[in-house]
């Protein structure tokens, strides 16, 4: 510190940062709770015999308790987005060739006419859960339900003026 100039030298009341209260065992079991009730709040409070103000207290007052919430919220959101891929694709087995008898010759599969294995799909892909992605990640492709007028990356377009008139009578031309 010798090397830093007079006004260069920080002092531990200037930039003392106020450490975040530890977690309560209490806020430590609810936060396993919101992991087990998929992040359902209610089903949380219930289970861990809080209110919901308690809970919003915790989440507005201590920041380890945000975090680990947020942290379960992305996990959750996470694994939503895990199962939504997995209805988008479908589940498949390839066609096996049969031998003679009718049985499936295991690494041998049947083939369709550009020459690629045959799928069995198991469960089917699901037409709505495709739209769903497309309409919520790929808006900047043009899959949105409504119209969205913004300049460009969302900001907003400027440089015009709307002007309602009001509606000509059947007599006014």
């Amino acid at each position: 510190m010798e090397n830093l100039k007079d006004n260069d030298q920080l002092s531990n009341n200037d930039h003392e940062a106020k450490a975040p209260k530890p977690l309560t065992v209490q806020q430590l079991n609810i936060i396993e709770i919101y992991r087990n009730k998929s992040c359902n709040i209610s089903e949380t409070c219930i289970a861990g015999q809080i209110t919901r103000p308690t809970f919003y207290n915790w989440v507005n007052n201590n920041p380890l308790f945000k975090s680990a919430v947020e942290d379960i919220d992305e996990e959750d959101l996470d694994f939503a987005e895990s199962q939504l891929r997995f209805l988008m694709k479908g589940q498949y087995i390839l066609r096996h060739k049969k031998d003679k008898d009718g049985n499936p010759i295991p690494g041998e599969y049947e083939l369709d006419a550009e020459g690629n294995p045959i799928r069995e799909y198991i469960t089917p892909i699901d037409n709505a859960s495709v739209m769903f992605k497309l309409k919520t990640k790929g808006k900047k492709r043009g899959y949105v339900y409504r119209q969205e007028i913004t300049g460009a990356d969302g900001s907003a377009v400027g440089g015009f003026e709307i002007n309602i008139m009001p509606k000509k009578k059947k007599n006014e031309q």
